[in-house]
């Protein structure tokens, strides 16, 4: 079935015949249109995969719209990625460029920050922040 992608779909019909049960599937792209018969059960399963794929989907959308689920890096990790020394990351945590949060004395970043920081403050030419 991995022939079968979902995005071509353009309508999806199903015919009752007296003896069995036939489902159509017209696509069309820029250069034909194309009628495909399948037989009932394997409409079902065709059908059971593309839910099954919008499920997964969804799952998907719902970890990533949750903000409580979001990574966190501790200032290693930071100074790792962003290859800079501490004094640095810590002038980006004066000037207020770089949210934290402080536990028990040990300091984390929110990835979406760190991400949002690149994003913003880093020089291509120079190779850094």
């Amino acid at each position: 079935m991995d022939f079968f992608s979902p995005c071509i779909l353009a309508s999806v019909l199903v015919a009752t015949d007296r003896q069995f049960t036939k489902s159509q599937i017209k696509y069309s792209d820029a250069k034909m249109e194309t009628t495909i018969t399948f037989e009932s059960e394997v409409f079902k399963k065709i059908m059971e995969r593309i839910n099954g794929l919008d499920r997964r989907f969804d799952l998907m959308i719902r970890k990533a719209k949750n903000p409580l689920k979001e990574q966190w890096l501790d200032n290693q990790d930071v100074l790792f990625l962003l290859k800079c020394s501490v004094r640095t990351l810590q002038r980006h945590r004066d000037k207020l460029r770089l949210p934290f949060t402080k536990i028990n004395g040990k300091i984390y970043y929110r990835v979406s920050d760190v991400n949002h920081l690149l994003d913003t403050f880093y020089d291509g030419r120079r190779g850094r922040i």
